[in-house]
C-alpha cells in the first residue's frame, strides 16, 4: 500500500425500513457473491472440503433477463458475471476452505477459445455468441471445473451505484494520466482518494500501454473489495435506501435471494480474508493468444482442484 495517510470521511443518514436494509444487503451480496457465498457456507458448516468457483465477466450493456439452458445442480460453485456484447474483463475465482483465501485467475479477453458454433474466436465474444450458458461452458471446458450460479452486473449501472454510496476510497499506487488524441481526459494522483462513478469506472478500466493485464486485474480486485466495504459500512451504520433503486437495473442472478440474505449475515459477522490474483498461462502463436494447456492444468491443480470432482466425473 502507499504511504499516504487515509483521510476520514463523514457519512450521511439513510433510510428507515427493514425492507430497504434487506435490499441493500442483497445488493452487496450480488456484487460480491464470491466472498459472501464463502462466508455463508462456512458459517453453516456445509462447505466441507469443496471450493467455490466463480466466473467474472466485465462489459458494458444494460442488464436483461437471461434464462439458463439447464440447471446443472450442485451446491458450491458460483458464476459472477458482468456481461454485454463483448467482454473487456474475464476472471475465474475460487474460494478455498483450507486457506480461506479467494484466488482470482485472470483470463485474457483475446484468448482463443471454441465458440458455441464450433468455430474459434476470442473469449470476449463468447457471451455475444451464446449468453451465460456459453460463458459457463467455455469456462468449464477450458479449466475443467464446475460452475453452478451466475450474477450479471452492468458497468453502466456500476457508476450510479458508486455515486449512491458517496464514492469508493482507493489507494492509487502510481499516478495515472490518460490521454485521448493528445488531450488529458483522466488523471489521478498517488495516494488515498475517494472516486465517484465516472472516475471509478475509468480507474478499473485503465491500463497503461506497457503495463501487464495483471496490474489492471489487481486494481479491479482492490476496487471491488473497497466497494463491498463501503456498502457493508453503510448497511451497518446509516442504511442507504437509494441503493435499492439501482439493484434491479444493475444485477441479474439465479442465486436465491434467501440464500443471499444468509450470506450477507455471515459476512457482517466476520471479515473477508486475503485475495490473490494470477494470470492464466498462455502462449503466443502467429500473433494469437492461445491457452497453455500444461500451464493451465498446473494452475487448476493448485488453485481449483477438489478430489470429489474425480468421483463426480
Amino acid at each position: 500500500m502507499g504511504t499516504a495517510q487515509k483521510p476520514e470521511q463523514p457519512r450521511t443518514a439513510g433510510g428507515q425500513t427493514r425492507r430497504r436494509l434487506a435490499i441493500i444487503v442483497i445488493a452487496a451480496v450480488l456484487l460480491a457473491a464470491a466472498w459472501f457465498g464463502y462466508r455463508y457456507w462456512v458459517e453453516l458448516g456445509i462447505l466441507g472440503d469443496e471450493s467455490i468457483n466463480i466466473v467474472f465477466i466485465g462489459v458494458d450493456a444494460p442488464v436483461e433477463e437471461v434464462v439458463r439452458e439447464e440447471d446443472k445442480g450442485g451446491d458450491y460453485s458460483l458464476a459472477l458475471t458482468q456481461y454485454g456484447q463483448k467482454a473487456d474483463a474475464v476472471f475465474v475465482g475460487t474460494i478455498h476452505p483450507d486457506t480461506r483465501k479467494f484466488h482470482l485467475l485472470g483470463l485474457p479477453p483475446e484468448l482463443i477459445v471454441t465458440l458455441p458454433d464450433g468455430s474459434e474466436g476470442e473469449l470476449r465474444a463468447v457471451f455475444a455468441a451464446g449468453g451465460v450458458p456459453a460463458v459457463e461452458k467455455v469456462t468449464e471446458d477450458l479449466l475443467q471445473i464446475p460452475i453452478h450460479y451466475y450474477v450479471l452486473v452492468d458497468y453502466s449501472g456500476f457508476t450510479e451505484l458508486v455515486d449512491a454510496i458517496g464514492g469508493v476510497e482507493v489507494d492509487v499506487q502510481t499516478p495515472i494520466r490518460y490521454y485521448d488524441d493528445g488531450e488529458l481526459v483522466f488523471e489521478l494522483k498517488e495516494g488515498f482518494q475517494r472516486l465517484l462513478g465516472p472516475e471509478a469506472l475509468r480507474y478499473v478500466r485503465y491500463r497503461r500501454g506497457s503495463e501487464p493485464d495483471l496490474k489492471r486485474l489487481e486494481r479491479q480486485r482492490d476496487f471491488i473489495i473497497g466497494l463491498v466495504d463501503e456498502m457493508l459500512e453503510a448497511v451497518t451504520i446509516t442504511q442507504l435506501p437509494t441503493l435499492a433503486r439501482y439493484v434491479g437495473e444493475l444485477v441479474e442472478t439465479d442465486l436465491p435471494w434467501e440464500d443471499g440474505l444468509k450470506m450477507a449475515s455471515a459476512v457482517l459477522r466476520r471479515n473477508v480474508e486475503g485475495i490473490d490474483v494470477t494470470m492464466l498461462p498462455v502462449q503466443t502463436e502467429d500473433g494469437r493468444c492461445l491457452p497453455d494447456t500444461q500451464g493451465i492444468a498446473a494452475v487448476v491443480a493448485e488453485l481449483f482442484y477438489n478430489p470429489s470432482w474425480d468421483k463426480a466425473h
